[in-house]
């Protein structure tokens, strides 16, 4: 999980800081859902959890060591 994420462009359209949270997966791979898929947020009338396409990709090397 990656806490603390500002989303610049809708902060300044908003006229305050706008942070998420993105839920990484656990396993490596490339993973594609909606735009609440991987992040939460709370912003209810302006943004559509559902709407949108959200994509990440979990790369690296075995566990324990550095890529």
């Amino acid at each position: 999980m990656i806490s603390g994420v500002l989303l610049k462009g809708l902060s300044v359209a908003l006229g305050t800081n706008f942070y998420i949270t993105i839920t990484v997966p656990a396993q490596y791979g490339y993973y594609q859902g909606t735009l609440g898929a991987f992040i939460t947020f709370s912003l209810p009338g302006v943004l559509d959890p559902n709407g949108g396409l959200s994509l990440v990709q979990v790369a690296g090397g075995a566990p324990g060591t550095t890529p």
